[in-house]
Formats: structure tokens, C-alpha cells, sequence
């Protein structure tokens, strides 16, 4: 089934919240430049997205997607048998699931893909029940039924957990993400880049400024280019990091404000294909029964162009080879892709 998108520059999404903990918070701040959105973003295009529905078993509501080499998991937290589904984009098929849910051996609860190591085909995964990350050969789980994942690392909770979203994986060692870091009571919180250790289990903050209380932001990491960037979901803004977590540029989006308001349109999830970012952009519309939008913009922050949805989106990932976008959504239908 195919379903029409459009595409429109002027208009103005889970990944999956992981908790994890922090140890440290940087103070300070650097000069950064600030940039207003741009009047003339008007550029429309027309896009369609087609449905993978009848090629796997049907899910539930606010699934999430990993992109694991050519294989797509789709995350269904809510399934009891194996919330992992695998399907071969090379070979258009459903090939398997895993990921038993419970508390007892081999099984999990509270789960959320964290990264995939392409290298070592290796998905690693929080166990919220235990507090631990454990990892999955994806082939070998999905082609065998008494695969046993592995313990990677028991999390440090010595400062109190705290969320990590929007994971990056570097190397064995290392996972960039967002990083919440909540008051004493937990009744408040800031957001932050942060460094996940997976030899430790410890989070360090990266960034110097952090966003608002009770703010969040996704993030991008573009290593080759020396950027990391943060979409802002409760200020509509854009801010342009080097490596080193040290802020570059900000851009505030078409509905900024300085206080934030229930009704206003923001930024969610974010991501790369080649060089361009793909990012949701969300707020009044989906309350007012409209759809998503996704953003497009360069690696600068300058906005390109826009693709509107008639449904809300929950979750996307890029596939290079097919240079297609998959995601999933809450309408019709609940999974498929949009041709790039």
C-alpha cells in the first residue's frame, strides 16, 4: 500500500529513553554564534512512503527501529514472546525475532536498543528490570531459539540513574548520547551531552551549558565532519557542537521562544543519511490532529526542505545501500519506508 507524503518547507519521534547514570557536570560556556530561522524556507517536495505491513507479523503501538547492517529490528516492547522482529531489507522478508520478555535467564524487561557495533554485528541493549546493558549477535539470535545474550556491563548507579537517550556507539568503550541530569528530589532536570563508559558502566557530561530545566534535546554525531548536534524538543532550537562538546553555532527554529509552551511546535528524533539530517518535527499539529513533519538540513544546520505526514511518527532509521528511510508510525500503516 502506498501513501502520499508532502513535502512542505514552511511546517515547521522514540527512539527509546534509556536510563543510564552520570557521574560529573561541567560549568561554564563558550562563544557561540546564534542564528535566526530563515523567512524564505518555503521549498516543498512531494515524497511516498510504502508499507511493509504484510511483510511482518503485525506489532503494536510505538515500536522503535535499529538499524543492524541490512537487517531492520523493529522494537516491540510490548510483545511477550521476543520483542526483537528482524527483517532482511536485501531480501524483502521477515526473517526471525528473539529477546524472551521477564525477569528470569535470558529474558528482559524494560528494554531499549541502546547501539549496534558494526563491526562485530553485536546490538547492545538496556535491561531496565537489572540495570545492565547485554548484548545480542543479531544473526546468531535471530537464527537460533536458545541463544543466550551476554552481560556487558552492570550500570553505576553510585550518583543516582539517570537517562541516556539518542545512543552513539564509538567503540567498545564508548556511547555518546543525551544525558538528563535530575535534582536531588527528581522533581526537575537539565539535559546535557554526555559519554557513556562500557567497560564501566559510568557516565561522564561532556558539554559545558546543558539546555533549560525540564528541557530535551536529540542528538547526531557527524565525527568526520567534527560536529555533534542537539534538536531541541521543548525550545525549538538547534545547537552545532564540535567533538569535544564545545558549542558552535545555535539556531533557533521557526516557532522558538525563550520559555517554553505546551502548544509550541519542536524538534524529536534526528538522523543522518549521507550528507544530509533528517529530523521530526512535532508539537500543535499532532494535537490538533494533523501530522508530523520531517525537517531536512545540511551538516551546516541550514534548512533544505521539509516532508509532511498525515500520522504521527515514532521511530526512523537510514539504510545507505537502499538510501530509503524506514519508520514506523501510529496510522496507516504502522511500518514501511520513504524513497530518497
Amino acid at each position: 500500500m502506498r501513501k502520499k507524503l508532502i513535502v512542505n518547507k514552511n511546517v515547521n519521534q522514540n527512539h527509546f529513553a534509556i536510563l543510564i547514570m552520570l557521574m560529573s557536570v561541567m560549568a561554564g560556556c563558550r562563544h557561540s554564534d546564534t542564528t535566526l530561522w530563515p523567512d524564505s524556507a518555503d521549498m516543498e517536495i512531494n515524497a511516498s512512503i510504502q508499507s511493509l505491513e504484510d511483510e511482518l507479523p503485525p506489532i503494536h503501538s510505538f515500536t522503535t527501529l535499529m538499524l543492524c547492517g541490512d537487517t531492520l529490528i523493529v522494537h516491540d516492547p510490548r510483545k511477550r514472546d521476543a520483542q526483537f522482529l528482524g527483517y532482511d531489507i536485501m531480501q524483502n522478508k521477515y526473517i526471525g525475532a528473539f529477546g524472551k520478555y521477564g525477569d528470569g535467564p535470558n529474558e528482559l524487561a524494560n528494554s531499549v536498543p541502546l547501539v549496534y557495533d558494526d563491526s562485530t554485528g553485536i546490538m547492545h541493549v538496556i535491561n531496565g528490570n537489572r540495570w545492565e546493558i547485554i548484548s545480542f549477535k543479531v544473526n546468531e539470535a535471530i537464527s537460533d531459539s536458545t541463544y543466550q545474550y551476554k552481560l556487558k556491563v552492570h550500570l553505576d548507579e553510585s550518583n543516582g540513574r539517570q537517562p541516556l537517550i539518542y545512543g552513539y556507539y564509538v567503540n567498545d568503550s564508548t556511547i555518546l548520547g543525551m544525558v538528563h541530569i535530575c535534582n536531588e528530589d527528581f522533581t526537575s532536570q537539565t539535559t546535557h551531552i554526555g559519554r557513556l563508559n562500557l567497560q564501566t558502566g559510568k557516565v561522564n557530561v561532556m558539554d559545558q551549558i546543558g539546555d533549560e530545566v525540564n528541557s530535551r534535546s536529540s542528538l547526531v554525531v557527524l565525527p568526520e565532519h567534527d560536529r555533534m548536534m542537539t534538536f531541541g524538543k521543548t525550545h525549538d532550537r538547534i545547537r552545532i557542537f564540535d567533538m569535544n562538546a564545545h558549542l558552535v553555532k545555535e539556531i533557533q527554529g521557526p516557532c522558538f521562544k525563550q520559555e517554553h509552551e505546551d502548544w509550541m511546535k519542536f524538534f524529536s528524533s534526528a538522523i543522518t543519511a549521507g550528507d544530509k539530517i533528517y529530523v521530526f518535527y512535532r508539537g500543535s499539529a499532532e494535537r490538533m490532529g494533523e501530522g508530523d513533519v520531517i525537517m531536512v538540513f545540511d551538516i551546516e544546520g541550514n534548512y533544505q526542505n521539509s516532508m509532511k505526514f498525515d500520522t504521527q511518527l515514532n521511530s526512523m532509521v537510514y539504510h545507505s545501500v537502499t538510501n530509503r528511510i524506514y519508520l514506523t508510525t501510529q496510522g496507516t500503516p504502522q511500518i514501511g519506508y520513504v524513497q530518497l
